[in-house]
């Protein structure tokens, strides 16, 4: 194999040989079919339409997956003021115990707030470094933000200490943020602050309505906006005065990764506090003597080292012409009923053409029939005619007739004589039909149509067509012998004298429309196309151009069939005797054909 061999296999775009069905028809189209592939045209352009107005109007939504898993390596999460707020709120009055002692000059509790945290380096843990509080009012403008409440003052924090949270996932200690809440003054002593601020303490720290709440700012993403949004979870405590509580605050993580663009996407990650739980355990208050009597309670703030990680991926427009061409396929499924009708339609189309080209005689006989049921008086000028065609056949009988046929719908024909359905047409393409099945079949009034249809199964049989063209072979080696096969081989045919004569006929169709527009009193004068007869003689034309010429010369058809009955009429008198037998036998046809069925 050669190199421009090679390279010519690598072609993938090369068309497969496919028979047609008409020049340049590949496929057989039906009314039905057009009528349902509109139907579906319409329906795929208003589903495309749809779909780009969602996408347009960005409601489509996107794909979104979450999945939970654990953090394996260090990790660090920034924080600031706004990261939580707390304080005792008097859900009566909504008034903040902290703003209260405040404007009243008591301290019924204080609070103190602790950073505990290793170097990022090393691992090591630090000291632990007191965090200063004050009103939020003071230290940020944030509107989501309580601004009476408590808040984490972390502008003047030492340079080696970051205001963030660690986690370790080899040697260290993770970062905590400790709150802790104490009373003013031991109540339970003996000291003179418990008895003169016993009922106000116990009101507003430990009464009904007395309820502590921690607040922590956290973030979600809102795929409307795709833009993240705030969010404030308030964790709420109530305190007994015989216990001292202590709560892990847990905050959970989440990293979100949205991708979003038109053909290419670009990527954006956020990483934000998604959640936060608390898990509490209490204490009696001098339980043991290294318990502080003053401490109410105590919360340890970190980080989970479990995280969330979710992926947003907003459509594409790929993506809209991928969903719109998985409902065309969805849609071309209902078009499987076109191509059963397409099929049945095939069927009838070489039943219609075995009538009009091989089963003639049965064709005219079809119309003879419909004729005599239409037309029931014997004397009509159509029946006399009739019965004149019975007596005696010549070329412009035929000529009419076959013109006749040839306009005819034979298929049309067939339905209205033996009553066939559309829908039985249908089912009989799609059910086909095997040859032993059709011998072994009950015979019905409806013979010729089951014999019809048998044979147009046949034609679209390329097994069949290859035995009928093997039988041809066979038949043209018996009547040929070697050396007239071989000279056969080597005998050719011209296409000048084709177009020659279409090159006369459109100058005589030119001289025809001339000479009408000069007719006199606006009468047409109609000129009849000339016959090739003079050409024949001119170009001395070989037998199989001659041939050829029968097929597409109309005049010179009628011509060479005018010439075999004027011969039929002298009894054949100048022919060999083997042509003799054979112009007897194709005037035999005729006559049965055309002529008298008896």
């Amino acid at each position: 194999m050669g190199f421009r061999e090679v390279i010519i296999n690598l072609d993938i775009f090369g068309s497969p040989f496919q028979f047609e069905m008409g020049v340049g028809n590949q496929k057989r189209q039906t009314m039905f079919g057009a009528i349902l592939s509109i139907i579906l045209m319409l329906a795929a352009l208003a589903y495309f339409g749809y779909l780009n107005y969602l996408y347009g109007a960005d409601q489509l939504m996107p794909k979104i997956t979450q999945t939970q898993v654990r953090i394996k390596n260090n990790f660090v999460m920034p924080f600031d003021t706004t990261l939580l707020w707390f304080d005792i709120l008097d859900t009566d009055s909504d008034t903040h115990l902290m703003d209260y002692q405040q404007q009243n000059g008591v301290k019924y509790i204080t609070y103190t707030a602790k950073l505990q945290q290793s170097d990022p380096k090393t691992g090591k843990k630090l000291p632990d470094i007191d965090i200063p509080l004050d009103f939020c009012k003071n230290l940020t403008n944030d509107p989501s933000v309580d601004p009476n409440a408590q808040c984490l003052n972390l502008n003047n924090l030492p340079s080696n200490y970051l205001p963030q949270f660690q986690i370790f996932n080899g040697p260290g200690f993770d970062t905590v943020i400790v709150i802790q809440m104490k009373a003013g003054c031991d109540i339970s002593g003996s000291d003179q602050c418990a008895t003169d601020q016993f009922d106000l303490y116990d009101q507003y720290v430990y009464g009904e309505t007395a309820q502590f709440f921690l607040s922590l700012k956290q973030r979600q993403f809102d795929s409307k906006s795709r833009d993240m949004m705030y969010k404030v979870t308030d964790l709420l405590w109530d305190f007994d005065p015989t216990l001292s509580t202590s709560s892990t605050v847990t905050l959970t993580t989440a990293q979100t990764s949205v991708k979003d663009g038109f053909i290419v996407q670009k990527q954006t990650n956020y990483l934000y506090l998604v959640d936060a739980n608390n898990q509490d355990s209490f204490k009696t208050k001098g339980s043991s003597s290294k318990s502080d009597p003053l401490v109410v309670a105590t919360f340890y703030i970190k980080l989970s080292h479990d995280q969330y990680q979710e992926m947003v991926q907003y459509a594409q427009y790929p993506e809209i012409l991928a969903q719109f061409g998985s409902i065309v396929n969805v849609l071309l499924i209902i078009g499987i009923i076109g191509v059963i009708v397409a099929k049945s339609d095939i069927q009838q189309y070489f039943i219609d053409q075995k009538l009009k080209e091989y089963y003639r005689k049965t064709a005219y006989k079809i119309l003879k029939e419909d004729q005599q049921q239409n037309n029931t008086n014997p004397k009509s000028p159509q029946n006399t005619d009739q019965a004149s065609k019975d007596q005696k056949v010549n070329k412009n009988d035929i000529l009419k007739i076959i013109k006749e046929i040839d306009s005819k719908d034979m298929n049309e024909e067939l339905s209205k004589k033996f009553k066939v359905s559309t829908f039985e047409k249908i089912l009989r393409s799609v059910k086909a039909e095997q040859k032993e099945d059709y011998q072994k079949k009950k015979r019905s009034n409806k013979d010729i149509y089951e014999t019809l249809f048998f044979e147009a199964t046949k034609c679209q049989d390329v097994f069949e067509l290859q035995s009928q063209l093997m039988q041809m072979k066979k038949i043209l080696a018996l009547l040929l012998t070697p050396e007239q096969y071989a000279a056969m081989k080597c005998c050719g045919s011209s296409i000048d004298d084709q177009i020659s004569f279409l090159l006369e006929r459109n100058q005589q169709e030119k001289e025809k429309k001339k000479k009408s527009e000069k007719g006199e009193n606006g009468e047409k004068i109609e000129v009849e196309i000339e016959s090739q007869i003079e050409m024949l003689a001119k170009n001395n034309l070989s037998h199989i151009e001659q041939i050829d010429k029968v097929d597409y010369d109309s005049i010179y058809f009628q011509a060479q069939l005018e010439k075999f009955f004027k011969n039929s009429e002298k009894g054949f008198e100048n022919e060999s005797e083997n042509t003799k037998l054979l112009n007897m036998r194709v005037l035999e046809c005729l006559k049965k054909t055309y002529g008298s069925d008896e």
